[in-house]
């Protein structure tokens, strides 16, 4: 794996994300936003935009050689290896409904593949970080605390499966798909959340399976996957064959044209 990012690179970039969930936090406690809708139906807010500007902006300055992509952004071609993806709010619905599961997402990509991630949730359970250092150890930050440390997942019991999906995917259509890839297992506990601080909550060991059985853009995704495979998950992207869903061996790669990600599921089994 490319050692691409030194740790004081990724000390100025916590830095950012840090100022970054400073603005937004101001922002959802004083509902000082403006909210707009986008041509594919989805809430964009003024703070989104702000953020997106400020992050950009200071990643630009760090490293000038290298194009960002961000969501809400210049969506230009790629056309070297390197790129950074940048979702500055994941998860606007919830910081519009007041709901603390939103988070700062940032990757950089080298030849289709993330080699660093971080993911910052300002306000989840008092203010959650994981990122990766220049020795691809992964390490969590509780703001609230003021605590950093290193990584050491858990290893679930996986006579019984612990899930974690999106809070908008159908208990039904979980059931199906386990049913069809997993029924080895038998009962599973569920617990639903939004934005990426799922991949928050599979790094701290509290699931072993993770389904992403809908639409998600490589902003959304790339931070998470570096980081938990980085921690021994393994990434799958779900087939659709004869209207059943499958899973194959092929993982996420990035730098694709429309920036969709296929169906997946991460597992820790």
């Amino acid at each position: 794996m490319i050692n691409f990012l030194n740790n004081l690179q990724i000390k100025n970039i916590f830095e950012i994300a840090i100022s970054a969930g400073e603005q937004a936090i101001t922002a959802f406690y004083d509902q000082d936003y403006t909210i707009k809708t986008k041509k594919d139906n989805s809430q964009v807010t003024s703070i989104d935009l702000q953020l997106s500007k400020f992050i950009s902006e200071n990643l630009s300055k760090l490293f000038p050689q290298i194009p960002i992509i961000c969501e809400e952004g210049d969506k230009s071609k790629i056309l070297g290896d390197y790129f950074f993806v940048v979702d500055p709010i994941d998860g606007t619905a919830s910081f519009i409904n007041g709901e603390d599961e939103f988070s700062i997402n940032i990757a950089l990509i080298y030849k289709q593949k993330p080699i660093f991630g971080l993911i910052y949730a300002p306000l989840f359970e008092g203010g959650k970080m994981i990122f990766n250092d220049e020795k691809n150890q992964v390490y969590h930050y509780h703001h609230e605390l003021n605590r950093e440390q290193i990584i050491i997942r858990p290893k679930l019991d996986n006579d019984l499966l612990s899930i974690i999906s999106s809070r908008r995917l159908s208990d039904e259509i979980i059931a199906k798909f386990m049913k069809e890839n997993f029924a080895q297992y038998g009962n599973y506990n569920l617990s639903k959340f939004s934005s990426a601080v799922k991949f928050i909550v599979m790094a701290e060991g509290r699931a072993n399976l993770y389904l992403h059985l809908r639409r998600s853009m490589e902003w959304d995704i790339a931070s998470g996957q570096i980081l938990l495979e980085m921690l021994g998950g393994k990434f799958n992207i779900i087939e659709n064959l004869n209207d059943q869903l499958h899973i194959s061996s092929q993982t996420l790669l990035y730098r694709k044209d429309d920036f969709i990600n296929p169906f997946f599921i991460v597992s820790f089994l």
